[in-house]
């Protein structure tokens, strides 16, 4: 059960940090991206959110979040 809701978890922050920086470029070009910004933000997406997932367990993030999630 623990491995489910691990999973989940990742792919929750994977959904949430593509999401963030496609919202980003969005509001930075006020709804109207340019054709060659979107490419280039979905060729670097991967490297993005892969890289964003290293940090986040290099500095713990997963290992002591179920201490708070509890009533």
């Amino acid at each position: 059960m623990r491995r489910i809701r691990a999973a989940g978890l990742l792919v929750l922050d994977v959904v949430t940090l593509a999401g963030a920086l496609l919202i980003a470029l969005w509001i930075r070009f006020d709804g109207n991206v340019p054709v060659q910004y979107f490419e280039r933000a979905v060729a670097v997406l991967p490297l993005f959110v892969l890289g964003s997932l290293v940090i986040f367990a290099v500095v713990g993030l997963y290992s002591g979040l179920w201490r708070y999630a509890s009533i």
